[in-house]
């Protein structure tokens, strides 16, 4: 399927209260713990130069085939990373997909981590705005098979901007992802993310409409 086809959202989150704990299993593993910025509503890293990293752990259940779209609140600084995350595992591991737009390199990026925050570059795709993405901006990483796509909203609608092939990573929950090299520059307004579903289609000469015994293209057999 194309980037942003077939999505159905399972759970969304403005941040209008505090998430953390509640809703999102904070800094697992080696990942470092997200703050709540009550004054914007909005997810910042506790630390500087640090990765820090939340996985969605509530009552919702997502397919295997899952997409996650993070919203920008702030995004500047000389070297930051915002990223949506899919397919995490949760604990001690800390296994993902990364859909990340950096202001270091000027690039979007899909990431593979691996346990001790191990980063493998899967694909890059210069042109990203050096001085970083606008609040209310949109990234997306959608996980279909071994199918990766990353795509922002920025300007021009909801468009991928890159792609990538990966069949290490097959489940897990959706999360969030932030790096910054300066307190406060980098922040998440909002979270979404759901399952990518393939549609049914009936079998060619079925009738949608009715496919009952002895029923064929709304001709009934005598």
């Amino acid at each position: 399927m194309a980037y942003g086809d077939n999505r159905t959202e399972v759970a969304s989150d403005a941040f209008t209260d505090d998430p953390l704990s509640a809703r999102f299993s904070n800094g697992e593993g080696s990942w470092t713990d997200m703050a709540y910025d009550s004054v914007t509503d909005s997810l910042e890293a506790v630390d500087q130069n640090s990765n820090s990293g939340v996985r969605r752990d509530n009552s919702e259940s997502f397919a295997n085939d899952q997409y996650c779209t993070v919203t920008v609140e702030e995004h500047g600084g000389a070297s930051t990373w915002l990223a949506a995350r899919v397919r995490s595992a949760s604990g001690t591991d800390e296994t993902a997909y990364l859909g990340s737009d950096d202001t270091f390199g000027n690039e979007y990026i899909i990431y593979e981590t691996s346990t001790s925050l191990g980063f493998t570059e899967l694909s890059v795709q210069t042109g990203a705005d050096s001085g970083g993405m606008s609040q209310g901006e949109t990234i997306t990483i959608e996980a279909e098979g071994s199918a990766l796509r990353m795509g922002t909203n920025e300007g021009s609608g909801d468009t991928e901007r890159t792609t990538a092939t990966d069949a290490t990573l097959t489940s897990g929950d959706p999360g969030m992802y932030i790096y910054s090299d300066s307190q406060g520059d980098a922040k998440l307004g909002a979270w979404s993310a759901g399952d990518i579903v393939i549609p049914t289609i009936p079998p060619p000469g079925l009738s949608g409409a009715n496919l009952g015994f002895g029923q064929i293209s709304g001709t009934m057999l005598s």
